[in-house]
């Protein structure tokens, strides 16, 4: 019995709130813009947290990754000369593994204007 009281009540509470909406479109449209772009904006910002922070690297052990540097000077670094890294490869100097990159720039053609684009060899 209490079960139906509660369903008639939220039925008459629907309909007052979009009769309420409906005599004032100025405020329901404010309402719905300010409900699309809280949304928008949530799920813009969970992307962007859920790509960085919480999902998790695609290796098997991702917290033992390490990137290596050479010292340039006192207080600088630098990327790792071509010469270098191979010597480590061929030394084993106490990684497991080593692999290279290599970030620049390229244009990219698509139609009839180039675009800059970074890419990673």
């Amino acid at each position: 019995m209490s079960q139906t009281h509660w369903i008639d009540d939220a039925w008459r509470d629907l309909r007052l709130g979009l009769r309420s909406l409906l005599r004032s479109p100025a405020f329901s449209g404010v309402a719905v813009l300010c409900l699309a772009l809280g949304i928008g904006a949530n799920a813009a910002i969970f992307s962007v947290i859920n790509t960085i922070l919480l999902r998790p690297l695609p290796y098997a052990e991702p917290d033992r990754l390490v990137r290596v540097y050479e010292k340039l000077g006192e207080r600088g670094q630098g990327s790792v000369s071509v010469p270098n890294y191979e010597d480590w490869v061929a030394q084993g100097t106490g990684f497991e593994q080593l692999a290279a990159y290599q970030v620049g720039s390229r244009n990219l053609q698509e139609g009839d204007e180039p675009e800059r684009i970074v890419a990673v060899e």
